[in-house]
């Protein structure tokens, strides 16, 4: 272990152990695909984010949106998670569906980048 840094392995466990992961990033922030926000996903847990966090629009199904910028917001829905067993069912029901996607060959970078070379 090096500080700020957790192995994959490390990693896996620890998701796999979380009910959920939250991801907060910040509108000052400018991020692409967030892996922070897919790996919950591959390994069965929902998120809790924000519309800032591009990810958030391909895996809806299995995450919470809060408002942006906006601690309250996220420990709103921290809050009403924890008492809507439910609605926690039905957000780790959706990750299996998503995960697929991550490893379709046909939607890799690679793929993208072959597509726009044959299009130039």
């Amino acid at each position: 272990h090096v500080d700020g840094l957790t192995s994959p392995p490390d990693l896996r466990q620890i998701i796999a152990a979380s009910h959920l992961a939250i991801v907060p990033t910040r509108s000052d922030f400018n991020e692409g695909m967030a892996m922070t926000a897919i790996e919950p996903i591959l390994l069965g847990r929902p998120v809790v984010t924000s519309a800032v966090v591009p990810a958030s629009e391909v895996l809806a199904s299995a995450c919470v949106l809060c408002a942006t910028d906006d601690v309250r917001s996220f420990a709103d829905a921290l809050v009403a998670l924890a008492s809507d067993h439910e609605r926690y069912g039905r957000l780790c029901d959706a990750c299996l569906p998503l995960s697929g996607q991550f490893f379709d060959p046909t939607k890799s970078s690679q793929a993208a980048m072959q597509w726009a070379l044959s299009k130039a």
